[in-house]
């Protein structure tokens, strides 16, 4: 340990990182968002931005609360979502509508997935 000339030992601040801070902050609102929804029994999708997502059969899905289309393709459709993506696959897919908070893909739906969601 090093000491000044007095005798004294140097005040030494540590700050986390800016990167750390903003991981600690929003586990942290998540923590307190989920805890509301429980608390208020809140629906989870309207306060923690959670996706909505009704499908009908194979034929129909509507996607709320998303943040885009990533990719097109008649087998691929890609959404963005609050945290991460999600992919529908199948066969002659196409958008159906697309407003400011739904998306409603038709076809024939073979699969839904999560891609790069956070934890």
């Amino acid at each position: 340990m090093e000491f000044n000339s007095n005798g004294t030992s140097p005040c030494r601040i540590d700050f986390m990182s800016g990167e750390r801070f903003f991981m600690i902050w929003r586990d942290f609102k998540k923590q307190v968002k989920r805890s509301l929804t429980d608390f208020f029994e809140i629906p989870g999708d309207v306060l923690l931005n959670l996706p909505k997502i009704v499908l009908v059969g194979n034929l129909k899905v509507f996607i709320e609360n998303h943040r885009g289309v990533l990719e097109y393709s008649p087998e691929t459709i890609r959404i963005k979502l609050a945290e991460g993506e999600l992919c529908v696959t199948g066969e002659e897919l196409m958008l159906r509508s697309i407003i400011t908070d739904e998306v409603c893909i038709e076809g024939k739906i073979n699969g839904l997935s999560f891609c790069n969601t956070l934890p």
